[in-house]
């Protein structure tokens, strides 16, 4: 109907259409339904009620082209869209031409970008069964929502690792700030010569950057490594050890346990904070080497009491934001060559972050975990990847109700 003039008979209700540039279609008849269905009574109503609603319909039918035919004159002329936008009072988007892509084509390519998240733009576009260009491909997946962003490398959780997730934070749900202070929190990480990532882009919304589908999967990397040790506590920063070579359990207490933990132990035990209150807890992966029966005994005969973490959590654990910042800082500033380069780097930049940043982390960690949106969330995991059912899920619609609202709370 773009540039169209319509005319109306005035014996019949024929609407013949004439388009600007005297090309002529075939007449459309427009006919009123037969009367044949309804009472006498009703034919003299309804065929006022029918020609109130065509006339109405003509009119702004009418006045809609002759709209349109200003548009088409001054693009003729030479006019740019935007000054005919401009002259006209319309949308810029209004006086150029209709999008190529329509409804359905927009439904298929939500279905091709749900389906498969981790195609580029060129492979959607060869997908279409519609010819449109990369451009246009990339501006309706805009309009539906979606942008291209990295996926977050997370380890693959099964079934029963979200479920303990779940508990975990079930149970933790009513620690406050000076209970998690009491925690000492350590972890090794590993630092790579020479690294480079590779980013994986996927489709997705906002709200959707942890889901499964858009994860990208951890795999362990063939360049030359180093392995270190790290811990800290509440606001406190404690040792760096660099691990030589593969770490047995007995490798552990003697190079991390005896020289370096349990003098930071004896350390934080004498802090203000600490004093008249519950004795420290130990924060461990579920590494071998922190499970083995050497391992377990020395913390027994230390008095060292272990936080039962829940596995492949390393996202739970806030020292990872010390591991993110001097990663960071080792590529950026100091861009070592070789090992001893490497070493030295990891070691000026764990003692160039001080000890607020450490809180800092801790805190936001923490907080979403034992706030009610860090719960719900692994609520949300849970329902959405596990099989199985929350143990409280079986209850009665308006006390779950009332749960999600103490949760909020909390």
């Amino acid at each position: 109907m773009f540039g169209q003039m319509i005319h109306i008979c005035p014996s019949h209700q024929d609407v013949k259409t004439n388009r600007l540039d005297e090309k002529t279609t075939p007449p459309k008849q427009l006919t009123m339904p037969s009367h044949k269905a309804f009472p006498n009574i009703f034919q003299r109503l309804y065929k006022a009620w029918f020609m109130s609603l065509l006339t109405i319909t003509i009119s702004i039918v009418y006045l809609d082209i002759e709209l349109r035919a200003q548009v088409v004159g001054m693009r003729k002329a030479g006019l740019s869209f935007r000054a005919i936008a401009a002259h006209s009072n319309l949308p810029l988007s209004t006086t150029g031409r209709p999008t190529k892509m329509n409804e359905r084509d927009c439904r298929e390519l939500s279905r091709i970008i749900t389906c498969h998240r981790r195609l580029t733009v060129a492979q959607v576009t060869n997908t279409l069964t519609t010819q449109v260009s990369t451009r246009t491909v990339q501006r309706e997946i805009h309009q539906l929502g979606k942008q291209s962003r990295i996926a977050p490398k997370k380890p693959y959780l099964r079934p029963q690792d979200f479920q303990r997730r779940l508990a975990f934070a079930h149970e933790h749900r009513h620690w406050r700030i000076t209970d998690w202070a009491r925690v000492i929190w350590t972890d090794e990480s590993s630092f790579e010569l020479g690294k480079k990532s590779y980013r994986v882009r996927v489709w997705r919304t906002a709200s959707e950057k942890f889901n499964l589908e858009n994860l990208a999967v951890n795999h362990r990397s063939g360049r030359r490594s180093v392995m270190v040790w790290g811990a800290f506590c509440g606001g406190t920063k404690g040792p760096l050890v660099i691990l030589q070579g593969r770490q047995t359990a007995t490798d552990l207490v003697s190079n991390v346990y005896r020289p370096a933990l349990r003098p930071f132990v004896e350390h934080m035990e004498r802090a203000p904070y600490v004093l008249g209150r519950q004795r420290l807890t130990l924060m461990e992966d579920g590494a071998p080497i922190h499970t083995a029966r050497v391992s377990q005994e020395w913390r027994e005969r230390n008095g060292l009491v272990k936080l039962q973490w829940p596995p492949h959590s390393p996202d739970m654990n806030p020292i990872e934001n010390l591991w993110k910042k001097i990663k960071l800082q080792v590529s950026t500033f100091y861009q070592p060559q070789t090992m001893d380069e490497l070493q030295a780097a990891i070691t000026a930049a764990w003692n160039d972050i001080p000890s607020p940043s450490s809180i800092k982390g801790h805190t936001q960690r923490k907080l979403t975990i034992s706030s009610g949106v860090g719960f719900k969330k692994m609520k949300k995991e849970s329902r959405d990847f596990s099989k199985t059912t929350p143990k409280y899920a079986s209850f009665p619609p308006i006390l779950y109700f009332f749960l999600n609202i103490i949760e909020s709370l909390l």
